[in-house]
């Protein structure tokens, strides 16, 4: 944390960055997905009402969110935060904020977290 003064208001700014963290995404892309991980798979059994549930609506896939339901269209990402939630994540704004850290599948003994 960054903290500075406003001169002309002589009020204190404080200034932030995000905290680093590993998420997990696949990319929806053509009609399908580029990865069937664990964690989609069980997405994709749960109730369409069940928070974190994955299902297929047309052309697109829907997730149930916290916020409710959220539309991944072709060529998004679908991402899996660090507290397990699931969410569509447009490709540019996942490319300005994401970073691939491993490109190899994990051993079911690894754990990246």
């Amino acid at each position: 944390m960054i903290c500075t003064f406003d001169l002309n208001l002589k009020t204190k700014i404080m200034i932030y960055k995000t905290k680093p963290s590993i998420i997990r995404a696949v990319q929806w892309k053509d009609g399908k997905l580029t990865e069937a991980p664990d964690w989609i798979s069980e997405a994709l059994e749960k109730p369409p009402s069940e928070n974190g549930a994955i299902f297929r609506w047309m052309d697109d896939i829907h997730i149930q969110t916290l916020i409710g339901i959220r539309v991944a269209e072709d060529g998004d990402f679908i991402v899996r935060g660090p507290k397990g939630e699931i969410y569509p994540c447009k490709p540019n704004q996942f490319k300005e904020t994401y970073t691939e850290v491993l490109k190899r599948p994990l051993d079911p003994v690894e754990k990246a977290d």
